[in-house]
């Protein structure tokens, strides 16, 4: 297990109940073991909670981290599985990297749906702009981050909310100490396997309710759905797949960092509910 996992969701562990020591061998086996943890996720009362637009305000100042730091779990990879040293050399990972760097260029400069090109990340920032969330804390990490301080002194200086440092710090965690492996479970299991299902929710509520008022984060949302479900999703699994191989220890790896992320997740949806049913005006 990636070291941290336990004293960051320690008190947490009885969610779901103690699951069962099995050998692991292929996606679906981590598919049966994760279904729970998906399913409280899925079934979360978040989805319920954001109505109106300062709820989706509250929403998008805290979510943005998640879009935001899912970058450096897919830069990770990139840099992992290719070459990014001069003189260039093969790695003998093609299959992976194309698989990888498909998934980038569309997550660092897809279709803006104006006629131009934008990260998702970007995309996302400017929906909050348009909906009236503020982007202060996100824009103070990324500053800070852009001026090479270490990551901890940046979330300080951002005055993040508990339930977003908690979730960026497991993370990092995976990124820095994990194995290729775990990144990629991340990867798969905590982002790309499960965004489209959560955000299919958040946009039947949304539509509802804030019909024109928030066209860029729709445009955001949606365009997820489409090229995660149709494409995104499949590619990392594949990728998830041809890394663990046939190897029994390396699919306990990606069980153990796919139950770690799904229960950042939970509670950083928790922080979001918390937010919403006591406004301060920032997260």
């Amino acid at each position: 297990m990636v070291p941290g996992f336990s004293a960051k969701i320690r008190h947490d562990d009885d969610w779901i109940g103690p699951m069962p020591k099995t050998a692991y061998s292929t996606i679906a086996d981590i598919d049966r073991e994760i279904e729970p943890y998906c399913a409280q996720l899925l079934n979360h009362p978040v989805y319920q909670k954001v109505r109106s637009l300062s709820d989706l305000q509250a929403f998008m100042q805290h979510h943005i981290f998640a879009v935001w730091d899912f970058m450096s779990l897919l830069k990770s990879l990139q840099r992992d599985l290719g070459c990014f040293r001069i003189p260039w050399l093969p790695t003998g990972n093609s299959e992976a990297v194309r698989l990888v760097n498909e998934i980038a260029v569309e997550e660092e400069c897809d279709d803006d749906g104006r006629g131009g090109r934008v990260s998702h990340f970007e995309l996302y920032r400017a929906g909050m702009i348009e909906c009236g969330a503020t982007t202060d804390q996100i824009d103070r990490l990324t500053h800070c981050c852009r001026e090479d301080q270490p990551l901890e002194e940046c979330i300080a200086a951002a005055s993040l909310p508990r339930s977003v440092s908690d979730f960026i710090a497991i993370t990092f965690q995976i990124i820095e100490r994990g194995s290729m492996v775990q990144t990629a479970s991340a990867f798969v299991f905590g982002r790309e396997d499960l965004i489209p299902a959560m955000f299919k929710q958040i946009v039947a509520n949304l539509a509802k309710s804030n019909v024109g008022r928030v066209d860029r984060f729709l445009y955001y949302l949606e365009r997820h759905i489409e090229i995660d479900e149709g494409e995104h999703g499949p590619a990392g699994r594949k990728l998830l797949s041809d890394l663990c191989g046939s190897d029994h220890a390396l699919w306990s790896e990606a069980r153990d960092a796919a139950i770690a992320v799904l229960k950042a997740r939970h509670m950083l949806w928790d922080g979001i509910c918390g937010a919403i049913e006591q406004p301060t005006g920032t997260p």
